[in-house]
């Protein structure tokens, strides 16, 4: 019997998506700043090709709001938020391109486990 091919895995269409919905927040986030926010507290942001957690360092007593905003992409939004919050980004492109590394490493191993265990099973002595 031979192994299965690569489309009929659910690990290949998972990871698809993944990588998909990463390209796509990627091309977004140059047209548009988007945000959610738990207020007083700290945000994540996309935009300006990149993405990000923000933390307020000295966070007042406040309930347990969210917030989600999602504009026209501003560079004095960025700007100001940088300077304003301590914040860390890393760019959209780090998280596609590792993300796709990772995957093709995980269908590569994946499809030698297969074939290797495919092999084991032809080749033992009928009983």
């Amino acid at each position: 019997m031979p192994p299965r091919s690569l489309y009929r895995w659910k690990s290949f269409w998972f990871g698809l998506f993944i990588i998909l919905s990463l390209a796509w927040a990627w091309w977004d986030s140059h047209r548009y700043f988007s945000e959610v926010a738990w207020i007083g507290k700290g945000f994540v942001w996309s935009g300006a090709g990149d993405i990000g957690i923000g933390i307020v360092l000295h966070p007042g007593p406040s309930p347990f709001d969210i917030q989600a905003a999602r504009i026209p992409f501003p560079e004095l939004i960025v700007a100001d938020m940088l300077s304003r919050f301590k914040t860390i980004a890393l760019p959209h492109w780090l998280l596609f391109e590792s993300s796709l590394f990772l995957w093709f490493i995980f269908l590569g191993w994946r499809s030698r486990r297969h074939r290797r265990l495919e092999q084991a099973l032809t080749n033992r002595p009928a009983p």
